[in-house]
């Protein structure tokens, strides 16, 4: 996961200064003061942000955030844990002169009130990137992905997924389990695939094919506790042609200093996971974006690995006339650029 507050290329490289910066800066160092009360604290949070909307400063209002804090980066209670969902998303319907959508556009115009009632502040960092996924899998089952971005490999091993159990409605699309990403060089991993996957090794291995894959990344803050969720519009392009547009949401950390914030409470983050989604599907499935397409979102689990295994067994039913391989889709022509800039 990236971080629009890990990015050096955020960082002011004014030589003067704004005028309303100090104004900024000295709201967010009042969030902290511990003699304030959890109204005040989240007032003064709010007018925070809403001066960096109105001034739009080039430091992004997470890493403005940390400074007051004085940290460089989030904090995180389960850092071996990826917590995650998604949401699909298909375009239902479009005006006839409709253009190509980027995904920064798309996530942009997915919008949090900014209210002192508010409990998620956006801060729409629009992080782009773009490679290609190769995925890996014994048993029908993904073991690990090498990832191809520009020069650079990682190699992304996932544990087995499970549902948490607190008894939330919608908990059933959120996914935890452990993650790892390092990187690598991919000659590495293909003598460990030899020596680990192969005819002689336990499990076998095969190389499932690729995605081409772009996204772009925003933040959310809870305005109470002062965790951090990343918002990923992603955009998987399949060898067929088909597409897997979502948008993921994942617990991404803390900022220290929040009075209601109680370490290690996995329900809690559980809780904003699910509430993050009913909110945009309540707020954007079917409904009309810029004015040119609907689209339809709902919850979903299905993975990348999945996706790419689905086209598999789409050409063997073709291939015994079982099936037809779909055509192209309003989804595939309105996201037809796999790449993320506008």
């Amino acid at each position: 996961m990236g971080g629009c507050y890990r990015d050096e290329s955020y960082r002011s490289s004014s030589s003067y200064s704004r005028p309303a910066t100090p104004t900024l800066i000295s709201l967010l160092r009042e969030v902290f003061n511990k003699g304030l009360n959890p109204n005040t604290r989240k007032q003064k949070l709010v007018e925070a942000f809403q001066k960096f909307d109105e001034t739009k400063p080039e430091k992004r209002f997470i890493r403005q955030l940390f400074e007051a804090a004085g940290i460089q980066e989030a904090k995180k209670e389960f850092p071996d844990l990826e917590i995650e969902s998604k949401l699909d998303v298909k375009v239902v319907a479009a005006i006839e002169d409709a253009g190509n959508v980027s995904l920064a556009d798309f996530l942009t115009e997915i919008k949090f009130p900014v209210t002192t009632r508010t409990q998620f502040l956006k801060d729409d960092c629009n992080i782009e990137s773009t490679g290609v996924n190769h995925f890996f899998g014994t048993d029908n089952k993904e073991r690990f992905v090498l990832i191809e971005k520009g020069e650079k490999w990682y190699l992304k091993q996932k544990g087995s997924a499970s549902t948490p159990k607190y008894g939330i409605e919608g908990e059933e699309y959120v996914l935890l389990r452990s993650e790892t990403r390092e990187l690598t060089d991919p000659l590495i991993v293909a003598q460990t695939i030899l020596e680990k996957y192969g005819e002689n090794g336990i499990n076998k291995v095969k190389y499932t094919g690729a995605l081409e894959k772009a996204k772009v990344e925003s933040f959310l803050v809870n305005t109470d506790s002062g965790r951090l969720y990343s918002l990923v519009a992603s955009n998987a392009k399949r060898p067929d042609g088909r597409r897997q547009i979502q948008i993921e949401t994942e617990y991404a950390g803390y900022v220290p200093g929040f009075h209601e914030f109680e370490g290690e409470d996995l329900e809690d983050i559980v809780e904003d996971v699910v509430e993050i989604n009913n909110f945009i599907v309540s707020m954007y499935d079917a409904a009309p974006i810029a004015g040119q397409y609907r689209v339809r979102i709902q919850p979903t689990t299905e993975s990348k690995y999945e996706f790419l295994a689905a086209e598999r067994q789409l050409a063997l039913a073709a291939k015994n006339g079982l099936a037809l391989i779909p055509t192209a889709t309003l989804t595939e022509r309105l996201f037809e650029t796999v790449g993320a800039k506008r």
